[in-house]
């Protein structure tokens, strides 16, 4: 069964004591096509989970925090699928320094209504979520205060009309891609083309990696026998 690690939250609770949240919408959304959820605690050691894992989630959240970036490393160093959502696609957008080079949304449209399904529409451009969408607009959901500063090693994928980076690709890997919206929270057919494409890549490269070594194995008794 594909493993797919996501990263946690911590937070304080009525008490004063730091808890770890996960959003279950997402471990419900990414479980419903058969796949495990692990769950990557906060703590200094990860490389259990980072070996453990076929490909990545970072969720949203106030901000990025340091396993977040020893998870993006890991997929960078490994070209291991990863999927960003709000504050993990602005991680990915400062993959090249890790240091949050994010600003304050100045736009017209609110782009924080956490309690509505649909807020606002974007512009989807030629590339990868394009290609999985099917469509140039599509209507998402919104509940961030920061935004992310365009650079060279990244490629904006989509942008709603107040021109806010909504999407972006990772130049260089399968699959280092970030959303600003949630899309474990919406339940139409583009949010499920892009957990079915992501979970459909993890497993395309995992067999495609156990099918080389089949390969590599029979060439190497084939070799040996002459």
């Amino acid at each position: 069964m594909i493993k797919i690690g996501v990263t946690t939250r911590i937070l304080i609770n009525e008490i004063g004591l730091e808890i770890e949240k996960i959003p279950h919408s997402l471990i419900k959304k990414i479980e419903q096509f058969n796949v495990l959820s692990i769950i990557i605690p906060s703590i200094d050691n990860i490389n259990y989970y980072l070996d453990t894992c076929d490909a990545f989630i970072i969720p949203g959240g106030t901000t990025w925090n340091d396993v977040d970036v020893k998870v993006l490393k890991y997929a960078m160093k490994h070209n291991k699928p990863l999927l960003g959502i709000c504050a993990g696609m602005q991680a990915i957008a400062n993959a090249n320094t890790f240091m949050d080079h994010t600003i304050k949304v100045d736009s017209n449209i609110n782009h924080y209504v956490p309690d509505k399904e649909y807020v606002h529409e974007i512009t989807i451009y030629d590339g990868i979520l394009k290609d999985i969408i099917g469509k140039k607009k599509i209507y998402v959901n919104s509940r961030h205060h920061d935004t992310i500063i365009n650079e060279n090693f990244f490629k904006v994928e989509a942008r709603s009309d107040d021109g806010i980076i909504e999407a972006i690709s990772l130049i260089g890997y399968k699959f280092i891609f970030g959303v600003q919206w949630h899309p474990e929270d919406m339940n139409d057919e583009y949010q499920d083309k892009l957990f079915k494409y992501f979970i459909s890549l993890i497993w395309f490269l995992i067999n495609y990696v156990i099918l080389y070594r089949q390969w590599d194995i029979y060439e190497n008794k084939k070799h040996t026998k002459h």
